[in-house]
């Protein structure tokens, strides 16, 4: 099993740059876990190795993650000719985030001093501090020590974890030439100051927006949803960002697509539209708040409002009624909140469930004998369709722009921006 840990990270080969640091010893930092909200130290001090690798213990790595979510070679730690840290996932199943983003598979990203990497998300998932160097001061009060090949200090256990370690990764690293620092890995960038869209003190215009296959993945992996606390939505089990982290307890929404979040605002910034929230991502305060974190980070406004749930009972003004799919629900939905604001002049809904009628609903609509239209909606007026797999676009951003604005979409143009 080892061996199949190992080539799962094939793709991954060490920098140019990444090296044993010039003075090991004076460069050296330590990690840290947090147990309980208390850091403790761990038994590993980053010293003399260009990269220790991290992951489940039977994998025979450096660093050992005890987390519900690691994976057997989850990422690994390369540091440079001057003793900087750099953190790399090596395609986690969880993924690995560092203060709060998560790392791109393979791409290192400095570790600066105090900053904090979660194995997975959520509060099963191992959370590890950089930190400077606990060295034990050698009248036996202290207890850690680095983990230097050449130290006869080290335990024969650790000798052999070392050894293992090297086993592991013998044909990522063992054919690399000697190190030279010819280039830079760029740094984490400061987060970007984002010039905020002030919005209408009434907005005229709305969004009916969904979450799940708009903004985010629909993660559907057994292993992931396992870990994961889930809700159901439409009838499928979604798995959720939010189990807490050390500001606010919200992780909601740190999976969202950066696209998708851009082409969003630029919905938003052309039609000065508010965003009301259709998804079930409504029903739970807590999403409620990563949805409104996300969009402040991007820009927008937070949330103008949120489309009632007909199913919800004992709540004023909100009847319980009979649908005929979740479809027909949600476009309900959304027609009774204009009901509810009738100074709203133009609306669209970014779903990635189609609302639209089928023939189906059509039939179903005849044989029920009722006078009163469907509440399905109109692709080519009020509804932009997004694929599960990419979510929102740019092209479609577009779309719903044209409809904010009443423009006249044709067929041809629909067919060109849904590539029928």
């Amino acid at each position: 099993m080892a061996t199949s840990a190992a080539s799962n990270s094939k793709k991954f080969h060490p920098p140019k740059w990444c090296r044993s640091p010039k003075d090991p010893q004076a460069l050296a930092q330590t990690l840290c876990i947090s147990r309980d909200g208390a850091l403790e130290p761990l038994d590993v001090i980053l010293s003399t190795k260009a990269v220790y690798t991290l992951g489940r213990a039977e994998s025979g790595v450096d660093i050992q993650l005890t987390g519900a979510l690691a994976s057997r070679l989850h990422a690994a730690i390369c540091q440079d000719a001057e003793g900087n840290k750099f953190l790399v996932d090596l395609q986690s199943t969880c993924g690995t985030f560092l203060d709060g983003k998560r790392l791109e598979p393979h791409k290192p990203v400095q570790w600066l001093t105090k900053g904090r990497a979660s194995f997975g998300s959520g509060t099963t998932a191992d959370t590890l501090e950089l930190m400077p160097p606990l060295i034990s001061s050698g009248n036996g009060s202290g207890s850690v020590k680095a983990v230097d090949d050449g130290d006869d200090n080290i335990p024969a256990t650790k000798k052999q974890r070392v050894s293992n370690t090297e086993n592991v990764v013998v044909d990522l690293y063992g054919d690399l030439p000697e190190a030279k620092v010819n280039q830079c890995v760029p740094l984490v960038e400061d987060k970007k100051w984002v010039e905020p869209i002030i919005p209408p003190r009434e907005p005229k215009v709305v969004i009916f927006l969904d979450i799940d296959g708009v903004l985010r993945s629909v993660h559907g992996r057994t292993d992931f949803a396992q870990n994961i606390r889930t809700m159901e939505v439409d009838g499928r089990r979604v798995a959720l960002i939010g189990e807490g982290d050390t500001s606010n307890g919200n992780l909601a929404g740190i999976d969202f697509w950066p696209q998708a979040m851009h082409a969003l605002r630029h919905v938003v910034q052309k039609t000065q539209a508010g965003v009301v929230l259709s998804s079930d991502w409504r029903k739970q305060e807590q999403l409620m708040e990563g949805v409104n974190n996300q969009l402040t980070e991007y820009g927008m406004p937070k949330l103008y409002g949120a489309t009632p749930d007909l199913d919800m009972k004992n709540v004023a003004g909100v009847v319980k009624a009979l649908h005929a799919n979740v479809r027909e629900k949600r476009a309900k939905e959304i027609r009774k909140w204009l009901r509810q604001h009738p100074n709203i002049e133009r609306w669209v809904a970014i779903d990635d469930m189609d609302l639209t009628a089928s023939r189906k609903d059509h039939a179903l609509h005849l044989q029920s004998g009722r006078l009163e239209p469907m509440p399905f909606l109109d692709l080519g007026r009020e509804f932009v369709k997004c694929s599960p797999a990419v979510g929102l676009t740019m092209d479609l951003a577009k779309l719903a722009v044209a409809l904010l604005a009443g423009v006249e979409v044709s067929v041809e143009d629909l067919q060109a921006v849904y590539g029928q």
